[in-house]
């Protein structure tokens, strides 16, 4: 136990300088890891020191890289955030080492402070602390990941990608089968109120020997790790971002809208032209109330014109017509053979109905 309890204090750049073979691959093996990293990177977090730490050019430095298929949990960096960070670098400069990476080139690719990096180099400075490991891609990406997730500094849609992203790495599924695995967990803990013998048993065809009583342990206690359940995560974030329309995801992800704000929008169920209006005036400063008030004036007046609509059939089929050609659902129709032969078959009912229309006296 006192060795254990040794382990879990010993600086976060000595466990990185020391990574072999197998403390690598404890890294994704052992689910305590997640635990003891975490903790490590708060603690230096919290008492930041580059004293004795080797420094490198500046220009040695590159975001890390990774093979396709795995991508940088990291994609936005506020600028007030950035601003701040400028600031505090420009009176005592990087006193927290940067993690990398030696590249096939020999660069020095940035696992955790791309942010510290990137205002340094806006500050011209000529060095940067930074600890060298010899990592993979899925350990350099794991630690990536949870360095980000610790910070707090992603926004919710990278956040929720990222928690994908290392629980995916640690059971080797891919971000659509591990999200599928999820809400069917979910499903079958809350809806059908299954134990989790039973839950494994029920995944049994899709995920045997991925989806067992120990995997499902563990995926509770990394969610756990960042104040979550399974549960919540599935009801809250994942379910909301798959169903999402790209624009707000792209919208949360540059910064410009609060996440709530564009679930607030993709919940109205407005059609997709009154969405991007209200996403606008978001993006110009509507306060979440009084974006409520509006999706709710919206909504009653959409009503209104439905029911004039069902009084006036030639404009009920316009309406109809117009939501069928839209951007999306056009999209969807032409990537989809099943709806494409339903849109076909609507095409010659409407050719039938015109030539019985011109064949009457």
């Amino acid at each position: 136990m006192a060795q254990k309890r040794q382990a879990t204090q010993q600086p976060i750049f000595e466990k990185f300088q020391q990574v072999g073979a197998a403390q690598a691959g404890q890294l994704q093996q052992r689910d305590e890891e997640i635990a003891q990293l975490r903790q490590q990177l708060e603690d230096l977090q919290k008492a930041p020191t580059s004293s004795g730490v080797p420094q490198y050019p500046i220009q040695e430095f590159v975001p890390l890289r990774l093979r396709e298929g795995l991508t940088q949990p990291r994609k936005y960096f506020e600028p007030a955030a950035m601003e701040k960070l400028k600031q505090s670098i420009a009176k005592v400069g990087v006193r927290e080492p940067l993690l990398v990476r030696r590249g096939a080139d020999d660069k020095l690719e940035i696992i955790s402070g791309e942010s510290r990096w990137r205002c340094s180099k806006d500050l011209n400075l000529e060095t940067l602390p930074a600890i060298e490991s010899d990592l993979n891609d899925e350990q350099a990406l794991e630690i990536a990941l949870i360095s980000n997730l610790i910070r707090e500094n992603l926004n919710l849609v990278e956040e929720t990608d990222s928690i994908i992203a290392l629980i995916g790495l640690k059971f080797d599924l891919d971000t659509d089968s591990l999200a599928q695995a999820l809400i069917r967990i979910k499903n079958l803990r809350r809806a059908r109120s299954l134990d989790d013998e039973q839950v494994v048993e029920e995944m049994r065809d899709y995920y045997s020997g991925i989806i067992t009583l120990d995997a499902l342990s563990q995926i509770d206690r990394i969610f756990a790790q960042f104040g979550l359940t399974l549960e919540s995560f599935v009801t809250n974030r994942l379910i909301a971002v798959q169903k999402m329309p790209e624009n707000l995801l792209e919208a949360v992800r540059a910064g410009r809208v609060a996440f709530s704000k564009a679930d607030v929008i993709r919940r109205s169920s407005l059609p997709s032209e009154v969405q991007e209006d209200l996403l606008q005036e978001v993006e110009g400063g509507l306060a979440k109330s009084a974006l409520l008030e509006r999706v709710k004036e919206l909504k009653q007046a959409n009503s209104d014109a439905n029911s004039d609509a069902e009084t006036d059939p030639p404009q009920q089929f316009r309406q109809s017509a117009q939501k069928l050609y839209s951007k999306k659902a056009w999209k969807r129709i032409q990537s989809d053979a099943k709806l494409k032969r339903k849109f076909q078959r609507l095409q010659s009912l409407a050719d039938e109905l015109l030539e019985a229309i011109q064949d009457q006296p």
